[in-house]
């Protein structure tokens, strides 16, 4: 691993950590154990370190949706499915929590990363859902464009839900009445079988 990719993993870590607000390049480089000259060598200064461990994170998160895409052998039911034993705790609820912070206390930096963000992902969402109808499980017919829009604010709001004391729905009862919900309206008769057949044997009460 390149000293700059270090930096940036442990950086993101730091702001993962300690939130964006009120970091300074001090507290970056002694976390990283190097010296501020290191940094100024590889970065051209405090937003521009914050804007690349944001696009570094991304990254990082689009890695983890592939993983879990190929360990349901590209099934996007498969998919939708184990989505529902998602935990808040998880790398994907860490990188939305440092997204949300970056929003709110940077949002000049945020902004700069926004639309690599969402193209970059709308982009791996339209290939996973035109997989799912080449497969034969999602209509032949759907606007493909619309949907890649929907789903990420859906997920966005679900993965944000435990920090949102206004609330009492968990992200997994949010999940389950929307996210799968939906995609059974969406579904071929095939893929209205798998996620039947889910349901029937998983009673949300009972799914740990």
């Amino acid at each position: 691993m390149k000293i700059k990719e270090k930096i940036l993993r442990k950086t993101t870590e730091f702001l993962i950590k300690e939130g964006c607000r009120k970091v300074t390049v001090d507290e970056i480089a002694a976390y990283n154990g190097i010296s501020k000259r290191t940094l100024y060598e590889l970065f051209l200064d405090k937003n521009d370190i914050i804007e690349q461990a944001l696009l570094y994170c991304n990254e990082k998160t689009r890695e983890y949706y592939h993983e879990v895409f190929s360990s349901h052998d590209d099934n996007i039911i498969g998919v939708v499915l184990s989505g529902y034993h998602y935990r808040p705790d998880s790398k994907l609820a860490s990188a939305f929590r440092l997204f949300a912070d970056a929003k709110k206390y940077l949002p000049d930096i945020y902004e700069n990363v926004e639309k690599v963000i969402l193209e970059e992902h709308r982009g791996d969402l339209r290939k996973f859902l035109r997989k799912g109808q080449e497969d034969g499980l999602l209509l032949p017919d759907l606007q493909l464009d619309s949907l890649v829009t929907l789903l990420p604010m859906l997920i966005r709001l679900i993965g944000r839900v435990d920090y949102n004391a206004d609330t009492s729905l968990s992200n997994k009862e949010i999940y389950y009445q929307t996210i799968i919900y939906y995609f059974r309206g969406i579904s071929t008769e095939k893929g209205r079988m798998l996620i039947d057949d889910y349901l029937s044997k998983n009673k949300i009460n009972n799914i740990v």
